[in-house]
């Protein structure tokens, strides 16, 4: 996995030749029939991209063959972010005397600072470029409401100043993977941001797996959320695919079993009927999505399936369902990696700050996470690279505003 994690970084300091690709063959790292199968099937520009995948399949050993291959053609900070231990015993036996300087400090071509990182959990940094210059983080200033919106299919809030609990867990650092760069920047942005909605912000950073269910539980049964409107729960860190979370110490959470479910009407019942916002800033799975070429064509889907209606049987008690008022948003789809700039941070946390701090005025929690899907369409890493955010419901059927800065009336 340590391979599929840095392939953007062993692209683009790789130089993929043909005594390379014969000595991956050599040991046994790939064969002669996957080579000549990617170079039939896809563009120049993905082969690379494959190449790495193709040799993260093979089994033990992988990483130190990888590496030597690397070193004997050439190829050292390729094969310095995979083993920073195994080049220095090369260089100190004579076998590499260019000087390697820090990650963060290599230049470009043209000698501008290249921060082009690639953060073991899958996320990449974009390079500077006119699309996407890397500006200092912007600063949080939330649009004030100026007027409130009624109806049976809208959440009801109250006339406190606050208007509920949000917390965010920030996993930073791990025991053996690399520091998920910037995540402070997304940390400071979400602070400010829901400070600003009317929340009462906690943060807590680099929980193991048993801090981090002990929180969760406290959280859940904590009275305060009696007296708030709604409760945001904000998890920043390192995902795997299967919906996993990554601890401090490099133990895994399950997003349904180990945090959802401690917050539906069953187990968190001072939150019962009131809305739930779950953010996942975490990848998903290691697949790239390097986009399609743009058609300009739209299509309308409809389905065959019968409309059907159930009843309940005669006599039976009314009940609220176990998963009601959520809604989750998730920074990529299933089986695929988020992008993180170490200077900006994640592209979805920004884009998400953005699109509420000027859109929560009068636009519904809903409708914001598409404004974001689409903010997310126009961005590409310099390696191509894309990302689609997604989000589902459980049991939200009405429209919730968050009315930033607007003092209500006594009920709504």
């Amino acid at each position: 996995m340590l391979i599929t994690w840095n392939i953007p970084f062993l692209v683009k300091h790789t130089n993929v030749t043909e005594i390379f690709l014969s000595r991956l063959i050599e040991e046994g790292l790939t064969t002669h029939e996957a080579i000549e199968n990617h170079k039939s099937k896809h563009k120049c520009s993905k082969f690379p991209y494959l190449v790495f995948q193709e040799v993260d399949k093979e089994g033990k050993d992988v990483i130190e063959k990888l590496v030597d291959i690397l070193m004997e053609t050439g190829n050292f900070a390729a094969a310095r972010v995979l083993s920073p231990t195994r080049v220095k015993e090369h260089k100190n036996e004579g076998g590499y005397k260019k000087k390697e300087v820090p990650l963060l400090s290599r230049l470009t071509e043209n000698g501008d600072p290249c921060i082009e990182e690639v953060c073991t959990d899958g996320c990449v940094s974009s390079k500077k470029s006119s699309e996407e210059p890397d500006d200092p983080p912007f600063s949080i200033k939330v649009v004030p409401a100026t007027k409130l919106f009624k109806g049976e299919n809208i959440y009801r809030i109250s006339s406190g100043s606050v208007r509920g609990q949000a917390l965010i867990i920030n996993n930073e650092n791990f025991q053996e993977l690399s520091s998920r760069r910037g995540s402070q920047v997304d940390v400071a942005n979400l602070f400010s941001l829901f400070t600003q909605l009317g929340f009462q912000v906690n943060v807590k950073e680099d929980l193991k797996r048993s801090e981090t269910l002990n929180l969760l539980i406290n959280f859940s049964e904590n009275k305060v959320h009696e007296s708030g409107d709604m409760m945001i729960l904000v998890v920043l860190s390192h995902g795997q695919e299967g919906g996993k979370i990554i601890t401090h110490d490099e133990k895994h959470v399950d997003i349904n079993q180990d945090i959802l479910r401690h917050f539906n009407n069953e187990n968190c019942p001072s939150l019962r009927g009131k809305p739930k916002l779950f953010i996942f800033q975490a990848c998903k799975g290691d697949e790239w999505d390097m986009g399609v070429q743009s058609r300009g064509l739209s299509c309308k889907t409809e389905t065959d399936a019968k409309p059907f209606d159930i009843e309940s049987p005669p006599g039976s008690p009314l009940k609220d369902p176990t998963w009601e008022d959520m809604v989750i948003s998730y920074a990529t789809i299933p089986g695929y990696v988020s992008w993180r700039s170490p200077i900006r941070g994640s592209w979805f946390i920004e884009t998400l700050s953005a699109v509420f701090m000027k859109q929560s005025h009068d636009t519904n929690l809903r409708d914001m996470l598409d404004l974001v899907c689409l903010e997310l369409k126009q961005r590409e890493s310099t390696q191509g690279g894309k990302q689609s955010s997604m989000y589902e419901v459980r049991g939200f059927h009405k429209k919730l505003f968050f009315y930033p800065l607007l003092k209500l009336p006594e009920r709504l």
